[in-house]
């Protein structure tokens, strides 16, 4: 119990664990700065990233990253047409892209966070920023049947190639100790991919990993749904039981006015459906309910914010998750 001086305000901290051993706390951060905010000739210089991003970093001690990946960022084109083994040479793994990536990857690695990589989905329409290469249009793993702007993927098989020789690129010959969880598909339950062929990508991956003498290194950090769709998780845990590490779910549901209990219960529900598989539950995503479409909160300034935002944590981690991770740091 804390007290303030010459006041009535008293504040109860309830002093039981959960029994849940933490994963950690951290934030989205997107690869995006050298490759877009300091191109785009909107004020941001290369200096930004040293002087402001860094040390606020490390001011903050951020123990985990969410990282956004793209495939064409490496393979803009099939490499050849056998899923089990990939030429090398038609990679681009010195892309601005990926050249981007690795900026971000530098700083989790200086400050000591695990990161999250999550390869977002097959883009419809993509486009390089390496001049050479330009436009793509649609990319060789896009599903045919499919319309939104990144889709799953056509063979579950080229995914996994794609995926995997990235992150074996990356801790093998980059060094990268810091990269320890993947995740295909941002939020696939929203227009992304059915649960089914969710399934069979989680499966092939987990087969590669293993196959590429990763598996004890690299977490599988799956379900990625969204907050109103629990049933994507019950599936995602009724069948990824034996390849998921952990499980997580995103929210954008829980407001100004909204008692403490609400969001308890939310993640006190996931965690008890993860649980059912021997697994934690993480919420992958979160921040306020005044969202404007897909990527914006138009309270990002308030400082009524980072209050509303630190209670909710604080729900989560009471009701039993293994961690959260804030969207985004760069927002």
């Amino acid at each position: 119990m804390v007290s303030c001086a010459d006041s009535d305000l008293k504040v109860e901290v309830p002093m039981k664990s959960t029994g849940v051993q933490l994963i950690g706390n951290g934030v989205e951060l997107d690869p995006h700065f050298f490759s877009q905010n300091i191109t785009r000739n909107d004020g941001a210089v290369e200096e930004d990233w040293y002087n402001v991003v860094v040390p606020r970093v490390k001011a903050m001690g951020i123990q985990r990253f969410r990282v956004m990946l793209q495939p064409h960022w490496w393979e803009p084109y099939n490499d050849n047409d056998d899923p089990y083994v990939m030429d090398a040479s038609k990679l681009t793994l010195d892309s601005p892209e990926v050249n981007s990536v690795l900026k971000v990857l530098d700083l989790a690695e200086e400050v000591g966070g695990d990161v999250t990589l999550v390869l977002w989905g097959c883009p419809l329409s993509a486009n390089s920023m390496d001049p050479e290469i330009g436009y793509i249009g649609r990319h060789f793993m896009v599903n045919p049947d499919c319309y939104s702007w990144v889709t799953l993927c056509a063979d579950e098989q080229e995914f996994a190639e794609n995926f995997i020789t990235f992150v074996e690129w990356l801790v093998k010959e980059k060094g990268y100790d810091c990269v320890r969880e993947i995740t295909p598909y941002n939020e696939p339950d929203g227009a992304v991919s059915p649960l089914e062929p969710y399934c069979k990508v989680c499966k092939a991956l987990d087969s590669r990993l293993r196959k590429h003498g990763l598996r004890d290194r690299i977490r599988l950090n799956l379900s990625d749904n969204t907050d109103c769709r629990r049933w994507y998780l019950r599936g995602c845990v009724r069948n990824l039981s034996e390849e998921a590490d952990l499980f997580n779910s995103h929210t954008y549901i829980f407001g100004y006015d909204d008692p403490n209990r609400k969001a308890l219960n939310w993640e006190r529900r996931n965690v008890r459906l993860a649980q059912k598989a021997g697994k934690k539950h993480f919420v992958g995503e979160f921040g306020s309910d005044m969202c404007r479409g897909a990527s914006r909160q138009l309270d990002i300034n308030w400082y009524e914010r980072g209050v509303l935002i630190v209670r909710n944590a604080i729900n989560f981690l009471n009701a039993g998750a293994a961690g959260f991770s804030y969207w985004g740091l760069l927002d």
